[in-house]
């Protein structure tokens, strides 16, 4: 037998393959762990996303495009918490079209109009004043 030959031979007996196909095996199943954790996690993170559903918004005209335009950045929950006067929510719409609201100039004011009269400013009973009887 040529020398070359057998030293190939003894390396071959020293190498276990069982062991190593079980390492591949635990690997392998492994890796599939740790898929199926990921998987699980991202379609939890999704359902707990914040929905922007449109039952948070009234109707009236302007609703759509708040939905197109402000939900993009804002929940409807966000925006229906919001209470303003007219002058508040005009100031607010100009403040996102600078920040990069699509609005024409017809829909910042449809929006502005729709804004103040679903969510208008609440009275602060602090300064309310009390018809005095003389």
């Amino acid at each position: 037998m040529h020398p070359a030959t057998s030293s190939l031979q003894s390396d071959r007996r020293k190498y276990n393959w069982q062991a190593h196909s079980r390492v591949g095996f635990w690997a392998w199943l492994w890796a599939a762990f740790l898929l199926v954790i990921t998987l699980c996690i991202s379609t939890y993170a999704q359902s707990q996303a914040p929905q922007t559903a449109s039952s948070d918004l009234p109707p009236g005209e302007g609703k759509a495009v708040v939905q197109r335009a402000c939900t993009t950045c804002h929940t409807s929950g966000t925006i229906s918490r919001k209470r303003a006067t007219a002058a508040e929510w005009s100031a607010t719409v100009d403040e996102m079209v600078n920040r990069g609201a699509e609005l024409s100039d017809e829909e910042i004011v449809t929006v502005g109009r729709y804004l103040a009269a679903s969510f208008p400013a609440t009275p602060n009973p602090n300064t309310t004043t009390t018809p005095t009887v003389h």
